[in-house]
């Protein structure tokens, strides 16, 4: 019998929205896809890019105004986590990735640790994030579901 993990990884949006509008909701973020490795077989490691159909992906835009500045912050997990037992999860400027249209080509790289910041943002204009990243291996673990949360902060200003 062949053990395998079931790895997901669980996207939460946090929204920080700046200037004042308390009336009505002027920045809109849905998330598209969740980060999924899928069944990983025990001992082996994983890399999934951003141009994965896997990796998780975000939608925002903003109906305050045009020109108007988007800062994406980004909170990630170390590790996936099955009750004790975890497993290293690395990202990095190679799997993550940001575009102004729902395609593969014209897509940017960013650091997944530092602000994205995108200017000039036009009102009602999509911007689409991508979140790739490398599953590590680890031979003693037990089989079962790993999890892990994102964090997405998206501010505008």
């Amino acid at each position: 019998m062949i053990k395998y993990l079931k790895i997901f990884l669980v996207i939460f949006l946090l929204i920080t929205i700046y200037p004042k509008c308390f009336a009505q909701q002027r920045l809109f973020i849905n998330a598209l896809n969740n980060l999924s490795f899928g069944q990983v077989y025990i001992g082996y490691s994983k890399d999934l890019p951003h141009s994965d159909v896997n990796a998780a992906k975000i939608s925002f835009y903003q109906s305050f105004g045009n020109r108007r500045t988007l800062l994406v912050n980004l909170s990630l997990p170390s590790n996936l986590v099955n009750g004790s037992n975890t497993i290293p999860l690395t990202f990095d400027l190679n799997h993550t990735a940001y575009s102004k249209t729902d395609q593969l080509s014209g897509r940017t790289l960013f650091n997944p640790y530092s602000t994205l910041n995108i200017s000039n943002v036009n009102k009602n204009t999509p911007y689409y994030v991508w979140i790739g990243a490398i599953l590590g291996a680890k031979s003693d673990i037990p089989s079962g579901t790993y999890t892990g949360t994102i964090i997405v902060t998206v501010a505008l200003y």
